[in-house]
């Protein structure tokens, strides 16, 4: 038999074999690179995302650190400048007011009060023979005038000199205020009015309300001296919208100096509790030493005396 000669390869069909398997290795390479690339970037820059945030914010997963208990000194903020103190408004002194009874009897006697250095208040009654005159000494001397109405205190009017501007129960609204009207005309000057008497009439309501009706038409205010614990004057001021204030201490119910001075003392001690009090005394000689005994004691305790509108502010 004859024997099989192997061939050699031919240089030709070597180069094709070396051209496709190139040609095949980059198609893949190209491949490759054209589906793998883009999901590696996509996974790096997720990881930048997790892991390299800017300085400014925080990562949320991380616990805070808590602020150390003292700032560093280069952080440390000055304290704010300490305002000094507001002033307080000076506390105003205790007040009272004193209000002089009954004038219109004794010129002589208004003289001496008038003398005095405090601004006293002074209730004048009406259609006396010296009521106008003494409501014009008053005026003149810079202190303060109201008019001393009469009212009735029991059944009967008492017949004195003033009777016939009494403000008696049976009157009706007109004649009350004709009462007032006519009153007014002979005590000039008046800013307010007061009652003389009239433990019976200050407990009418009706008759207080007729009373302070025309008090409005005048501007006028009133003061309730009290001499019925039973009295509604103060309330139907108030309701018919007129400044009122009511007697607080009576300082001359004992005739004597000594006693003025013990009532005195207790309305320097309510004025000193509420900031104000008022006293009501009488045209006479025992009031005004008792008053002078007590100056002193105003003084030293710091409680002013001052016109009775002024309690009313």
């Amino acid at each position: 038999m004859r024997k099989r000669r192997s061939r050699k390869p031919s240089p030709l069909r070597s180069f094709l074999k070396g051209s496709l398997l190139a040609l095949f290795l980059c198609a893949f390479l190209f491949l490759f690179l054209l589906y793998i690339t883009p999901r590696a970037n996509n996974t790096l820059n997720r990881q930048r995302n997790t892991f390299f945030l800017p300085p400014h914010r925080e990562v949320p997963s991380l616990p805070k650190e808590p602020s150390p208990p003292h700032p560093s000194p280069q952080l440390e903020q000055k304290p704010p400048e300490e305002k000094p103190p507001e002033e307080k408004p000076l506390e105003q002194k205790p007040r009272v007011a004193i209000v002089i009874d009954d004038v219109g009897y004794n010129i002589q006697l208004l003289q001496q009060f008038l003398q005095l250095d405090v601004p006293l208040t002074f209730a004048v009654l009406p259609n006396l023979l010296y009521s106008s005159s003494s409501a014009r000494l008053v005026t003149r001397s810079g202190k303060t005038v109201i008019l001393h109405m009469p009212m009735q205190t029991g059944r009967v009017v008492p017949v004195v000199p003033e009777g016939k501007s009494f403000i008696t129960v049976d009157l009706s609204p007109s004649e009350i205020a004709d009462r007032i009207e006519g009153a007014l005309k002979s005590v000039p000057g008046a800013v307010g009015m007061s009652n003389h008497m009239g433990s019976l009439a200050t407990e009418k309501e009706e008759i207080m309300d007729a009373v302070m009706f025309t008090l409005a038409k005048h501007n006028l205010f009133f003061l309730d001296s009290l001499t019925t614990p039973r009295s509604v004057a103060y309330e139907s001021a108030r309701r018919a919208g007129i400044p009122a204030l009511k007697r607080d201490v009576f300082l001359d119910n004992d005739n004597s100096p000594q006693y003025v001075l013990i009532q005195m003392k207790q309305l320097v001690s309510l004025a000193m509790r509420r900031g104000k009090a008022v006293g009501i005394g009488h045209l006479r000689e025992t009031t005004l030493e008792g008053i002078k005994l007590a100056l002193p004691y105003l003084e030293e305790k710091g409680v002013e005396v001052v016109p009775l509108n002024e309690l009313l502010r």
